[in-house]
């Protein structure tokens, strides 16, 4: 079920906020994961860049 409708759906305040923090908790964790991908690997010096082409 889309988080969106769910908040749309639910009536009591405490549910609606629930759903809105577990929106942000996953949010910020995909947003850090996403943010920490390329880090465990070396640059690319320009002689391996230019093999990309």
């Amino acid at each position: 079920m889309n988080t969106t409708i769910a908040l749309l759906t639910l009536k009591a305040p405490a549910a609606q906020a629930l759903v809105l923090a577990v929106q942000i908790i996953v949010a910020a964790a995909l947003l850090a994961a996403e943010r920490n991908r390329g880090q465990d690997r070396p640059a690319l010096d320009h002689r391996q860049m230019a093999d990309l082409r």
